[in-house]
């Protein structure tokens, strides 16, 4: 059974995703494709990152990402999206494989993330993986 999710912030959806069991499903895949991009290095993410996948839970986050030395983020929506991003402005702190980022909504949410050749990938807590490559 597979749990796809529109809207991944949803009250509902969260306390769906707690009582309700996901087998075989996006949580294992999404940290075994992080198992396999992980680095010894510590990430470094100041600069400008384009996003490069491209599925239908990636449309929830922003086409463009702007980090600055100063753990501040700023954002640009895709130019078709027809929602608003989770990730639009705001602070991110890095921890040696997870990325916290204030989201839209102002929560602040850790991700699991990998860096490695010139992408950062984020596996968000509903299991999409996302990456997105150094401009």
């Amino acid at each position: 059974m597979y749990f796809f999710v529109r809207n991944p912030f949803s009250r509902l959806v969260q306390l769906a995703m707690i009582f309700l069991p996901v087998e075989g499903g996006l949580l294992l895949h999404c940290t075994s494709r992080l198992a396999e991009h992980k680095s010894t290095t510590a990430m470094n993410l100041p600069g400008r990152w384009k996003k490069i996948t491209r599925s239908n839970c990636s449309a929830y986050y922003p086409a463009v990402i702007d980090f600055t030395a100063n753990g501040l983020y700023t954002t640009e929506a895709d130019s078709g999206a027809t929602v608003h991003p989770i990730w639009d402005v705001g602070t991110f702190t890095v921890k040696p494989d997870q990325v916290s980022l204030s989201t839209a909504n102002d929560a602040i949410v850790a991700y699991k993330t990998s860096q490695l050749n010139g992408q950062l990938t984020f596996c968000t807590p509903d299991g999409c993986t996302i990456t997105y490559e150094k401009l």
